[in-house]
């Protein structure tokens, strides 16, 4: 089973690393798949009941997850969602299908189809399963353009409104940059139904010292631009955002007011610690706080802890999570407690553990920690296609070198093979997904184990 990143949560689009907005899959990832996750219930951490399972599976281009409903009447697993992805040969998702469960047998129920051209991604399109014309019908598609150095200058919209009908676009998002590659100018206009683009909102983008300094949005009204959303963009002595004040145009006072804030903070190594999300009140004419995330990291930097905490302002009560990972040697979550907001305790209680579980071939965990010659040397790394190994200083006893590659879960992903002793060679690595993987390399008791990343 190759590496590739496991989602395991999708709160957020994104969080901000190093002053930058990234995915948050990214902070949520383990080395390699699991090939399935038990995930267990009750009031308590030490007793709990079976609840679900998640299973994934990858096969040539095919990769799957199902989640499973564990019945403690009948003892029996039963069918619950399905996700299904088909990629292509550069391992782009060309085919996303979800199946739902009716009667205990999986039946289509949406999917998406993504083009590429050149690498980039032009086309997406979403359909939803008719289960009485049992046929797909249209719902969303986008097409994207693209300049020559991978910044996008068109982004379209269109609406299916039948199964047979035709994709009809119903707006469009236009991009400019200036001479360094920043964004500076959006325009967004609608058919509103017609065969003309009419004009709705154009926002404006500055910087200062590379940085993005504030955003103004204006929308197309009584025929003129007119002021309508403005973002401020403030940042630390080492560049990472720290906040951003979005403010509305109040036309009866002619002035920007206060809208809602965000404020993030960073530890020493640069990750995102805590984020929280406030709206003014005019009334008290001060931030008030209803959204928080936090994220706590080990020593090793994994994901350690993160929580988040919702406030909802009518009802006054708080509502959230907390899920705690625990990590083996090759950064693989094997463990994990969920907790959610309990307002009478006003504390996290306790909800559901789960275990995740991965099988194959795996490498000794004594290997990693015994290494006799750490001589051997690897580049480029990260690594393209090809990886160069330079065993210079390395002491064979034998004539062939044996070399491996497993997975960051101790799986073997590359099979055991022979090389004649040199000082260097090459080893196709084309075949892998991108992420990061232990190659051994061994000559009769000596041996090496390096991490390298795959690009």
């Amino acid at each position: 089973m190759k590496n590739f990143i496991f989602l395991l949560l999708s709160i957020l689009d994104g969080i901000i690393v190093n002053g930058q907005i990234t995915p948050i899959y990214t902070k949520f990832q383990s080395g390699a798949i699991p090939d399935s996750i038990l995930i267990y219930s009750n009031t308590t951490e030490t007793d709990s009941l079976l609840q679900s399972k998640y299973v994934y599976s990858y096969s040539g281009n095919i990769k799957s997850q199902s989640i499973y409903l564990w019945d403690s009447v009948t003892k029996e697993w039963y069918n619950s969602n399905k996700h299904v992805d088909s990629l292509d040969t550069d391992k782009n998702i060309v085919l996303e299908v979800n199946y739902r469960s009716e009667n205990n047998v999986w039946t289509l129920y949406t999917k998406t189809e993504f083009i590429y051209s050149k690498g980039q991604k032009t086309s997406i399109s979403s359909f939803n399963w008719d289960v009485f014309e049992e046929k797909w019908e249209k719902g969303r598609k986008y097409e994207y353009d693209y300049l020559q150095d991978g910044k996008i200058t068109q982004l379209r919209y269109f609406n299916g409104y039948s199964i047979d009908s035709e994709w009809e676009i119903s707006s469009k998002t236009d991009y400019l940059y200036n001479q360094e590659g920043q964004l500076i100018y959006e325009y967004d206009s609608s058919t509103y139904g017609s065969d003309l683009f009419t004009p709705v909102y154009k926002t404006e983008h500055t910087y200062n010292m590379g940085k993005k300094e504030a955003s103004i949005t204006y929308r197309w009204k009584e025929n003129c631009w007119q002021n309508y959303m403005k973002q401020d963009y403030n940042y630390n002595s080492k560049d990472s955002l720290i906040c951003i004040i979005k403010y509305k145009y109040n036309n009866s006072d002619s002035l920007w007011d206060n809208n809602y804030r965000h404020q993030y903070d960073y530890d020493d190594a640069g990750n995102l610690v805590i984020e929280d999300e406030s709206t003014w009140d005019t009334a008290l004419s001060q931030w008030l706080i209803y959204t928080i995330y936090e994220w706590d990291y080990n020593q090793s930097n994994d994901l350690e802890c993160y929580l988040s905490r919702f406030y909802d302002l009518k009802l006054k009560t708080w509502s959230g999570s907390k899920h705690v990972y625990t990590y083996n040697f090759y950064k693989n979550i094997v463990y994990s407690l969920d907790y959610i907001w309990n307002n009478d305790l006003y504390d996290f209680k306790f909800s559901t553990k789960s275990f995740y579980y991965y099988s194959g071939d795996f490498v000794d965990i004594n290997d990693v920690k015994t290494i006799v010659h750490p001589v051997i040397k690897l580049y480029p790394n990260p690594c393209g296609n090809t990886l160069s190994v330079c065993t210079t200083g390395f002491e064979p006893t034998v004539e062939y070198l044996k070399c491996q590659i497993f997975d960051l879960a101790g799986r073997e992903v590359l099979p055991l093979w022979n090389i004649p002793y040199s000082e260097r060679f090459d080893i196709d690595v084309s075949e892998l997904f991108g992420g990061y993987y232990l190659l051994k390399v061994q000559t009769g008791k000596d041996f090496q184990v390096i991490k390298f990343l795959k690009k």
